[in-house]
């Protein structure tokens, strides 16, 4: 893995660590294991979990709901994939 990668998922951990931090404890379910040993694919996932949550709210567009169900499902689907 390139320095400016690692870098990178470094950032993406922080960024995780600290939304899980701030949604409701529920969220803490969203990812199993301590955020600074998640993989990358595991990282992406979690990602995928947060901002389905985010966009999950009392929204006056239908598209937002749309894209947090999409983020839903897509999270998911990897979140079974990872278990397999």
């Amino acid at each position: 893995m390139l320095a400016a990668e690692r870098h990178v998922i470094c950032w993406i951990r922080a960024l995780v660590k600290e939304a899980l931090e701030s949604l409701e404890p529920s969220a803490l379910a969203l990812v199993d294991d301590n955020v600074e040993t998640l993989s990358a694919s595991r990282l992406g996932t979690a990602v995928l979990h947060i901002w389905a949550r985010t966009l999950s709210g009392n929204s006056l567009w239908p598209v937002i709901r749309q894209i947090s169900n999409a983020f839903d499902i897509l999270a998911r689907q990897n979140t079974a994939t990872a278990a397999n």
